[in-house]
Formats: structure tokens, sequence, C-alpha cells
């Protein structure tokens, strides 16, 4: 595919690196694949740990690193998209 092992490297990753290495570094925006996110690797991942109130954790803010509030930012950064 690219001539750069580094490209070629990331672009084997999950594919919310996939996608933003299109975006990012390759100048295309796929939004096929960025529409993958929610169905496969982490962003299926994260989505399949909401709890049945469609909240992670506790609460909203708790416990911090795996309530609502930090996984919703964590898909935001994976470029979920729904």
């Amino acid at each position: 595919m690219n001539t750069d092992p580094i490209l070629d490297w990331l672009l084997e990753g999950d594919v919310s690196i996939q996608y933003q290495v299109w975006r990012d570094l390759l100048g295309f925006d796929n939004k096929k694949l960025q529409t993958k996110i929610a169905v496969e690797g982490w962003g299926k991942e994260f989505l399949s740990r909401r709890n049945a109130n469609s909240h992670w954790g506790d609460r909203f803010y708790q416990p911090k690193w795996i309530s609502t509030h930090y996984t919703l930012l964590d898909l935001r950064n994976l470029n979920l998209r729904r």
C-alpha cells in the first residue's frame, strides 16, 4: 500500500488508528472507515462495557478513570461516529 513502513504499521492497528492515519497523515477523510469504530476494536470494546443505565462506572464521574466522563472522552478521542 505505502512505501513508508511506519504508515504501513499504523494502518495495521486498531480501526480508530487507521481512520486517524488516513485523515491526518494521508489527507483522506474516510467516513466509511470511521463508522467501523463503533463495531470493531477499541470503540466496540468501550461500548460493550456500558451498564444497563447507559453509563460506565458507578456514576458520571465515579470511579474516576472508568467513569462515564472519561469513557466518553476516550470515545471522542477514538473519533467514534454514530
